[in-house]
């Protein structure tokens, strides 16, 4: 890799106090050591945030830290473009406060940016955990191996890149303006930033790697399922001249996918032995003896 470029990692914070500490934490344990630290208090109630910052900012004070509080509640979109305001790295980074990061997040970014000979968003795999207990996956977050092929007109279907998961020249995100922060798009602004960022010309690449815990809990910004109908409706409003041009290439896309996997899946049917090993496991489903009745023919 070349000469070390400082990454600028972005934490908006509002009522995540007791997660803070959590996330501050993977930062310092990534194997990539050039960073900094923008925590984001947008405006929230005293949850011990203030005082998180303020002791990891001690403990680490060889790395820039800022703690900036908000006048006003400015939403996430909000608390983001004002930490990429003050952000001095190359890139950023865009970590939620209940989120945590596995030790070689910004490593195998910056590694995968270092391959590209012009700007690109680099986006990783993601795990989730319910609660406090980051040992205990539940699950994969993110796009399949065919979205991704089929990338970028699968947002014009479904976004699941999550802020968590991404980090992009500074350069950029400037450049298409950061997040919007329309308060009716909340939570989907990260979707719009995704589209204005693909409009921009730029590549995204998706990492094998998993290096992000994603935390599902009840208060979480996708929680509340009426509130995000409302959201995603907000932000088709705004995009949907580009999602209605996307959305026809995705769903052509996806009907012929639909109609391969049917016709393999006759080719398979009318193959003699899935005919045969299917007749035996209905007779063994079924607990009958095999010689009452005879076999398909084949």
């Amino acid at each position: 890799m070349k000469e070390l470029e400082l990454v600028s990692v972005i934490i908006p914070c509002y009522k995540m106090g007791a997660y803070l500490a959590d996330a501050l934490e993977s930062i310092a344990k990534q194997t990539y050591e050039y960073w900094e630290v923008i925590v984001v208090d947008d405006c929230g109630p005293e949850d011990g945030t203030h005082d998180a910052a303020a002791a990891f900012a001690a403990q680490y004070s060889d790395h820039r830290i800022e703690y900036l509080r908000l006048a006003e509640n400015k939403g996430v979109s909000g608390a983001r473009n004002a930490g990429a305001a003050e952000a001095k790295g190359e890139f950023l980074a865009f970590l939620d406060p209940d989120d945590l990061w596995r030790d070689h997040h910004i490593e195998s970014h910056l590694s995968e940016h270092s391959t590209a000979d012009t700007a690109v968003v680099t986006t990783s795999r993601a795990e989730y955990f319910f609660g406090h207990d980051s040992s205990v996956v539940s699950g994969e977050w993110g796009y399949s191996d065919w979205e991704k092929s089929i990338f970028p007109q699968v947002l014009a279907l479904r976004n699941v890149i999550v802020p968590s998961t991404v980090i992009l020249p500074a350069e950029q995100f400037r450049q298409v303006g950061g997040f919007d922060e329309d308060r009716s798009m909340q939570h989907t602004e990260d979707w719009d930033l995704w589209i204005r960022l693909v409009g921009l010309g730029i590549e995204f690449r998706f990492l094998q790697q998993f290096t992000v815990l994603y935390r599902r809990h009840e208060g979480g910004a996708t929680a509340d399922r009426l509130a995000m109908r409302d959201r995603v409706e907000s932000f088709a409003n705004k995009n949907h001249v580009k999602l209605f041009s996307d959305l026809g290439i995705s769903v052509w896309q996806l009907s012929t996918r639909v109609d391969a996997l049917e016709a393999r899946l006759n080719c398979l049917q009318r193959n003699p032995l899935i005919r045969l090993m299917s007749y035996f496991q209905k007779i063994i489903g079924s607990g009958k003896n095999p010689t009452s009745s005879s076999p398909p023919r084949v």
